[in-house]
């Protein structure tokens, strides 16, 4: 009973802010060498199954730019309610200017994935979060 208890959420839960093993967490995956996080926040919450939400930004790299939507089902969204959704929301460093200022992509399918991709037209910079809830 106490292993089963100890894999569960209760004690695996928490919020880290621009952490190092946000990636690791969120991506199970070692974080490339090229890639630069400016800004992180992963949240796991209490509950017996993984429930989370998580928030990057990271520095414009067209590498990883091409691995995100080469050969997945990601789709460029029309209009800025994608953005409204996040703008001026926790935490405050993610997609913070105009809607008109990213370029949206998310899942075609959007009951099967809540991924979302925000891009800084100016920068480059890739603004990337999501949840299971």
């Amino acid at each position: 009973m106490v292993l089963v208890l100890a894999g569960c959420g209760y004690f695996m839960s928490g919020a880290w802010e621009d952490d190092p093993d946000n990636w690791e967490r969120a991506f199970n995956t070692r974080k490339p060498d090229d890639v630069t996080v400016v800004h992180s926040l992963y949240k796991r919450f209490p509950h017996f199954t993984l429930e989370f939400e998580y928030y990057f930004q990271i520095e414009a790299n067209e590498t990883l730019r091409k691995q995100l939507f080469e050969g997945t089902d990601m789709v460029l969204a029309e209009g800025g309610g994608e953005v409204e959704q996040y703008h001026n929301s926790e935490p405050s460093w993610f997609v913070p200017k105009a809607p008109e200022k990213y370029e949206v992509w998310r899942c075609r399918d959007r009951f099967e994935c809540t991924f979302v991709v925000f891009i800084d037209v100016d920068a480059g910079d890739l603004f990337v979060t999501d949840r299971q809830l």
